[in-house]
Parts: C-alpha cells; structure tokens; sequence
C-alpha cells in the first residue's frame, strides 16, 4: 500500500518506523533530562505490599536481594512480565500462537552489494513492503535513516515446546519462501545470520492494577506483529499514565491518597482501545496469511482500492473507519479531559471530608 501521502493529509504525518534500539537512547535521554534516576541489570524477582490497598508500603525485590519501595510502581516489563502475576494474584504466562519470526538485519552496503537493480529500487522507495501469501509472510523496512534494513519473515512455527528463540539457517527460510517474488528470495539468500522467534499472545486481562501497582504495555496487552503497533501502544500507555500522575500531583489532593484511583483511570481510558488493536493484529494475521483464491483476490481488491479513496471492507488493513480509529486518537488530550472530570468528583468528596 502506498498510502504515504494519504497518511499525511489525514493524520499529520507519514507512516514512520524506527530501530528500537534508537527509540531506547531517545527515552533514555528523555528521562535522563527530567532527572530520572536510571539503572540497567536491575532484575525484578518480586513485588510485595502489606496490604492490597496500601500506599505506603509496596516495593519490589531485585535478584540479588535488594528491596526497592516506592510510591508507584509500573510494571513495564513485557511478555514475561513479573508485575501481572502479582497483580493478578497468579502465575499467568503467555500462550504460544503457532506462529513464528525469522529476523535479519542488513546495512546498506550488504545489500548493494548483492548488484541486483530491483532490490536496489526497493531501497530507494524507503517505505515498508509486505509480500503476503498463504500462512505466511514477509515484511521490508528502512531503519536509521536508510542505512540499515530489517526483514521479518512470518511462518508457522515449528520450535520445540519451551524453546523461545532459536539460530535459524537459509535453507529453511528459503524452502519457505520458495517461488515468491525474487527480490524477497535474493534478499533471503544473502542472509549469513538469522534468529528465530517464538510468537506468544496473552487472553485479555481482567485487570491492569492493584493498589499502587500498575501494568503497561506487553505486560498487560502483548499482541502478535500483524499491525506494527504493539510499541506504539505502550508509548501511548506511557504518555497518558505519566500525564495522570503528573496532574494528579498538581491537583492539590494528597497524592498518595488518590494513586490507586488514577491508576484504575489510567486502566479506564486505555483497555478499550489496546484491545481493539490486539484484536486487529489477530485479524490481520488471517487477512495476510489467506490461501489463493477469490478471498485472496478480494482482499488485493480492496488493498489497491484503498490507495485510491477510503473504503469500508472487513480487511482492517484496507478499511478508512479502523485506521481513522486507530492513527487519528488524541490519547493524551483524551487523558487530560477525563482527568478534570474525575478530578473536579474527587475535590468535592475531598472538602466534604475534611
């Protein structure tokens, strides 16, 4: 889909991708800048409270045996997340999803050194190319600034039970993408070093917080690679958790007091649309991964169609109303106003009790 310009005139900006590693050094510095005391190799064990309603009492144990308390804590911490067990009250690991990832990185160089025009040319566009085809397929993009290109190619998984990751060789990628589109194939033969990646899911959760204990991101909505938003997700949770706590301490109510309550708003204003995109990711995975035929040809239909003029159609990849959705929020406006009518609640039931 070349949907750049399109992207542009409804929503501000075109589609953008980014290394993770460069999105790191961008909140590491942020947080850096606002003073943020920042520490690496610090593994979280476990958390404890005295009292699932406690506000003064509540840390984590890091291995080694560390105690850390504080007046929040946000379990940021992915797939595997500690935090939702705990505030869950039980072990609660991902499911497989019978999916699986090859992952490669090339500079630049690697690949023009291949000397074949077309890959060349599909350099030069610097957008994301996606080849689909029956249960599987592949995904091209640029990274720091065109100098490096990822390529992920998604297929049905075929690692051990209890393997997560895994070295991957060319010759099973190429048996899998056999006969598809020869700058895909070129790209894949040229390949020296590959991992493999188990895909994992999660059923939603019933609840995101306990007491001051708040999840975020993979920790409470992973979702499958199918829509290139679960980063994007956990950045909104961000922005729109550190502008609740950041109005709540301007608020003049007692801070501590009200942490629970602005966590169950923060939970409120967030479940509804991340799971909506996970949703999405699962639709997409269908829509990418259909067999040849008419489905097939009607959903390439409605991808061609959808670069023309909005369309409405049940591929969420095509269809005007779920991108509208989903790249035309205000998260962080949306917070702000639902704080000053909860805030506005709580200063009356605040006067009235004292």
């Amino acid at each position: 889909m070349s949907a750049g310009e399109q992207m542009v005139r409804k929503f501000g900006d075109s589609w953008l991708t980014i290394h993770r590693a460069d999105y790191h050094k961008i909140l590491w510095d942020a947080a850096e800048k606002a003073g943020a005391d920042l520490r690496l190799g610090a593994q979280v064990e476990r958390l404890f409270a005295d009292s699932v309603d406690s506000v003064d009492s509540v840390g984590v144990f890091l291995v080694g045996g560390e105690c850390v308390t504080a007046d929040v804590i946000v379990g940021a911490d992915g797939l595997w997340s500690v935090t939702r067990d705990f505030v869950l009250g039980w072990h609660s690991p991902p499911i497989e999803s019978g999916d699986m990832a090859h992952r490669a990185t090339f500079k630049r160089g690697d690949l023009l050194g291949l000397q074949d025009s077309q890959v060349e040319e599909l350099m030069n566009k610097g957008a994301v190319t996606c080849w689909m085809g029956p249960n599987r397929h592949a995904v091209f993009y640029p990274t720091d600034g065109g100098d490096s290109y990822n390529l992920v190619l998604l297929s049905a998984n075929d690692m051990p039970q209890g393997v997560h990751e895994e070295i991957g060789n060319n010759d099973d990628m190429m048996l899998r993408f056999e006969g598809w589109d020869a700058r895909l194939t070129t790209m894949i033969s040229s390949i020296s070093h590959v991992l493999k990646w188990k895909l994992f899911h999660h059923k939603e959760l019933s609840e995101w917080t306990k007491g001051p204990v708040a999840l975020l991101g993979d920790a409470c909505h992973p979702t499958l690679p199918y829509q290139a938003q679960g980063a994007a997700m956990a950045s909104e949770d961000g922005a729109v958790l550190g502008k609740l706590l950041g109005l709540l301490h301007k608020s003049k109510l007692p801070d501590k007091q009200y942490i629970p309550d602005v966590l169950k708003l923060y939970e409120s204003l967030r479940k509804s649309r991340t799971t909506t995109n996970v949703q999405g990711a699962v639709s997409n995975r269908s829509t990418y991964h259909l067999p040849d035929g008419p489905q097939q040809q009607w959903r390439d239909a409605c991808l061609a169609a959808a670069n023309l003029y909005p369309v409405q159609t049940e591929f969420k990849i095509a269809d005007e109303g779920y991108k509208t959705d989903m790249l035309g929020s205000d998260s962080v406006r949306e917070c702000a106003s639902a704080f000053e009518n909860w805030v506005e609640k709580h200063r009356r039931d605040f006067r009235a009790s004292i």
